[in-house]
């Protein structure tokens, strides 16, 4: 049986109508059931990595552009997200608080994680291109790491020769 014209424009004004209740039901359904959401996503890729990489590769250009409108559209969520990431992590590893763990200094702009045994170089390269707030949370905070300013940083890096492109001479 089909629906008269009448029925599709109550439907499609009752979908207009309803669209953020919608929008609410799903995204509290989402945080609720994240979890299993979680297995089943990857389940299904890994049940279905053949065909999804075929798919990607033959629609390149069509899923880059998706990607980019969507960034667009979104970029004030994905900021607020990356600060709230970076301020959890540099909490984390600042004692409890958003702070340099050595001179006290509270500047998120001006804050880092920084490799305790100086082996920030190697870890970069094994991470390829991801975020390190990202890795640490993603990875349980992994100890050996602390939050500097940039200035301790600097000092740091310095003090224990870091980088031999400098030879600065004591006056």
């Amino acid at each position: 049986m089909k629906a008269t014209e009448e029925q599709k424009a109550g439907f499609k004004e009752y979908q207009q109508n309803h669209k953020n209740k919608r929008r609410a039901y799903k995204k509290q359904y989402n945080k609720e059931h994240k979890q299993e959401i979680s297995k089943y996503k990857k389940l299904y890729y890994q049940q279905n990595k053949e065909k999804i990489q075929k798919y990607y590769l033959a629609n390149a250009e069509k899923t880059k552009q998706y990607s980019k409108d969507y960034y667009k559209s979104h970029k004030e969520e994905y900021m607020t997200l990356r600060i709230a990431l970076k301020r959890d992590v540099l909490t984390h590893y600042g004692n409890g608080k958003c702070a340099c763990v050595i001179c006290n200094f509270c500047d998120i702009r001006a804050l880092s994680i920084d490799h305790i045994r100086s082996n920030g170089k190697e870890h970069r390269r094994s991470m390829s291109n991801e975020n390190i707030c990202r890795w640490l949370k993603r990875n349980n905070y992994p100890d050996g790491y602390q939050t500097l300013c940039m200035n301790c940083q600097w000092i740091k890096r310095f003090e224990k020769k870091e980088n031999n492109q400098w030879k600065i001479k004591s006056l």
